[in-house]
């Protein structure tokens, strides 16, 4: 038989904390639990739960709290395999949740969008209750929350978002959250800083405009759109052809064009919705 290696052995409670674990009186709370061992089987992964005040929280053998009296104690997972390998956690035994409140039941957010939700937890003592949630979401495709509630839209879809005491009381609320496809805004071309004209472009004669966006956004000279007419009251129907466009920043652009404008001639530089 193979020598049976246990590394480390980690205990967390439901809120992820490796240090302390909360529990109501007359409540149940399961500790996470895991072993790094070789050969990783079932019987190498076997471990041993010892409270050292049973008065105050006992646990089963399969890890799971049980609060006796508001007070303190401390749990040792030891593995069955090599007993120095072992994880301790504190258990506070406290007065149960009364109740877990989020105020918005309903959020309505755009693909890449985050909004924070607060979980108000009220208790059945004044003090000495736990009021830490854990936050988890329905589908994770569609959205994500952290430990602090804070929801980032991932894709197109409805989830619920849930917080719920960690003290074994099972008090919870919920917030669904409707993600929609994000709006695209698309950039505005907001002024012409300098037209040249008579510029040269690989030996030919060309002009060539600066202007400046609204906000940055990565263009090429597809997306961009030049029309030019010759006066004031006539439409533009002449259409400019670009042949590059050069930018430091993504907002503010030098186009060249293929073709020269002329001393007076009127100017209207678009943004192609191409470019979203």
């Amino acid at each position: 038989h193979a020598k049976v290696k246990v590394k480390n052995v980690v205990v967390k409670s439901v809120m992820g904390s490796n240090k302390v674990a909360y529990v109501a009186k007359w409540k149940k709370v399961r500790l996470e639990t895991s072993v790094t061992v070789t050969p990783n089987s079932a019987k190498n992964q076997k471990l041993k739960f010892k409270s050292n005040k049973k008065a105050v929280a006992t646990v089963s053998t399969r890890g799971v709290i049980k609060g006796q009296k508001i007070g303190n104690a401390k749990v040792t997972v030891q593995s069955n395999e090599n007993r120095k390998k072992k994880a301790t956690i504190s258990v506070r035994v406290v007065y149960p949740v009364k109740n877990v409140i989020i105020s918005n039941k309903n959020a309505t957010l755009n693909v890449y969008d985050s909004k924070n939700i607060t979980a108000i937890v009220t208790g059945t003592k004044r003090n000495n209750f736990c009021k830490i949630v854990q936050w988890t979401t329905s589908n994770k495709k569609v959205a994500t929350v952290s430990a602090k509630g804070t929801v980032k839209a991932i894709g197109v879809g409805t989830a619920t978002i849930t917080a719920k005491a960690v003290d074994g009381t099972g008090k919870k609320a919920s917030c669904i959250v409707k993600v929609a496809p994000r709006k695209t805004i698309m950039p505005k071309v907001t002024s012409i800083m300098g037209i040249s004209f008579n510029s040269y472009y690989n030996n030919r004669s060309t002009s060539v405009i600066c202007v400046s966006l609204n906000q940055p956004k990565a263009l090429t000279a597809d997306n961009i759109s030049i029309m030019t007419k010759s006066t004031a009251d006539a439409q533009y129907v002449r259409e400019g052809k670009i042949v590059s466009a050069v930018t430091t920043n993504n907002k503010d652009y030098i186009i060249t064009l293929g073709n020269n404008l002329s001393s007076g001639d009127y100017v209207r530089v678009s943004i192609d919705r191409k470019s979203t």
